[in-house]
């Protein structure tokens, strides 16, 4: 019999370690960006933060992401994937931080 592993069960944790990590520097209520191109990876990290009080947003690469940032929605933290297919490493936190300079 093959042994399967579930990826909720490998993701589960990381998001959870984030979670507390994030829970000793946010309160809940914030406005998270979440940033992932792995659907299952944003979809725990989302679910995780938004079971803990925080208002998350998710999208699945650079361009969803600025164009939430466009929309003029606003973040309090934004968790961004730097490898996303769509953006070269880190153009995108660099354009983030660019028209958001007061959110360091």
């Amino acid at each position: 019999m093959a042994h399967v592993i579930s990826l909720r069960s490998v993701v589960g944790p990381i998001a959870r370690a984030l979670a507390v990590v994030v829970g000793f520097i946010m309160t809940p209520g914030l406005r998270v960006l979440v940033v992932d191109d792995e659907p299952l990876i944003r979809w725990s990290v989302a679910e995780t933060l938004a079971e803990r009080g925080y208002q998350v947003v998710e999208r699945g690469d650079a361009e969803g992401a600025r164009a939430a940032l466009r929309e003029g929605s606003t973040f309090d933290v934004v968790l961004l994937d730097y490898r996303l297919p769509d953006s070269d490493d880190l153009s995108l936190l660099a354009s983030i931080r660019s028209r958001h300079p007061a959110r360091r």
